[in-house]
């Protein structure tokens, strides 16, 4: 009976699983700006109270004021390392083939991505080819002429660019209502946060509202954690991969240095493409033997910097399981689409401290988890004795 009894909660707890994941993916419009609000108010809270402790009761508002530009300062440097990207990327394509430009334009003025990419590889090809013809040298790589490799790889390569340039330039005006949306949310929350704890104070017992506070204060510290090494950990990678990619002469080495930023708050995954764009762009642009030497440096610099200095410095303040991160980038990922694979593992650090501070929920949350002793997770997490 007990087992039988174990295996309907365990199926009803998939399907409420599933059926939850459901409706997130259903209301993404409306719960993503509302889950970025959150994360930054917790975030940007230490501001908020540090200026309200030096400014008089009568102007508390200066908090909020403080948090919120504090963000915008954040959001700032962002705008402003992507514009100095974007300079360099427009530089170098203003070097490419004819062709290649002739694609792009087309891609801006509507064309379909296939036939970009197609117009670009040709282009592309044409011009590796007629390298080679003047160094009287057909190179080949698996018997295939190297100048058709590296044209079908620039061309998807500039499709894919040409792609996604639309796509931000169709959005923009979309992304700035909803940061605009997300900060003034973020404001708000921080203004109602006294009303919350006063409200807090009165309908619940002492205890509940401890392990409510407590719990809270975990998932704001574990967020600053992480949110301050992944930042820490993508400017010591970019500073490396810019210095390697630097030697050899590489192009758009601020495009590959802020990539390495961004990406490397998507765990595992987002060093391995970090690692491999600037691969895959000399591949068009240099001759096999230097790309292998590039490929090999990033990849080192890669396995050195995601295995012995990022274990190192975050060490076990996250303290969520490799696998799960992993699984927590597909599942979110299908949520919420890119956006979610960035609050992956900020999503995931809030369920895992959630569910420790909920006795029913303690084994999944030690699933969660790289730890292997519940008082252990109990004293991670702030759970009360």
């Amino acid at each position: 009976m007990t087992r039988q009894f174990d295996m309907r909660t365990i199926l009803l707890g998939v399907i409420a699983v599933i059926l939850t994941g459901a409706a997130l993916h259903a209301l993404g419009a409306v719960m993503i700006p509302v889950v970025l609000a959150f994360f930054m108010a917790l975030i940007a809270a230490p501001v908020d109270t540090w200026v309200r402790s030096k400014a008089p009761a009568s102007v508390a508002w200066l908090g909020e004021v403080g948090a919120v530009l504090a963000v915008l300062a954040a959001l700032g440097i962002f705008a402003g390392g992507i514009a100095m990207a974007a300079v360099q990327a427009t530089a170098v394509f203003d070097g490419l083939p004819d062709g290649v430009m002739h694609a792009v334009q087309q891609a801006a003025t509507g064309g379909e991505a296939e036939e970009t990419a197609r117009t670009a590889g040709d282009a592309l090809t044409q011009q590796v080819a007629s390298q080679d013809a003047s160094n009287d040298e057909t190179p080949t790589v698996f018997g295939m002429p190297l100048s058709e490799i590296a044209g079908t790889i620039g061309g998807q390569a500039v499709g894919m660019m040409a792609g996604v340039a639309k796509l931000i330039v169709a959005s923009t005006g979309t992304l700035i209502t909803g940061l605009v949306l997300v900060v003034l949310l973020m404001a708000l929350m921080l203004a109602e946060r006294g009303r919350w704890q006063r409200l807090m104070s009165n309908e619940l017992n002492d205890r509940m509202e401890g392990e409510v506070e407590d719990a809270l204060a975990q998932i704001a510290h574990k967020l600053r954690i992480f949110i301050v090494t992944r930042a820490a950990l993508g400017l010591v990678t970019a500073g490396f991969y810019g210095l390697w990619l630097w030697l050899f002469d590489v192009d758009l080495l601020l495009v590959w240095m802020l990539l390495a930023v961004l990406l490397n708050f998507i765990p595992t995954i987002g060093s391995i493409v970090a690692g491999g764009l600037p691969v895959l762009y000399t591949l068009v642009t240099r001759d096999p033997g230097t790309v292998a030497i590039i490929a090999l440096g990033l990849f080192a610099l890669e396995q050195f910097l995601g295995n012995v200095v990022d274990p190192y410095v975050q060490g076990k303040q996250v303290s969520v399981s490799p696998v799960i991160v992993l699984i927590g980038l597909l599942v979110w990922g299908w949520v919420w689409g890119i956006t979610g694979t960035l609050l992956a593992t900020p999503m995931t650090i809030v369920v895992l401290v959630v569910c420790a501070h909920i006795p029913a929920t303690r084994t999944f949350a030690l699933m969660l988890s790289d730890m292997d002793d519940v008082d252990k997770l109990l004293a991670h997490t702030g759970v009360r004795a």
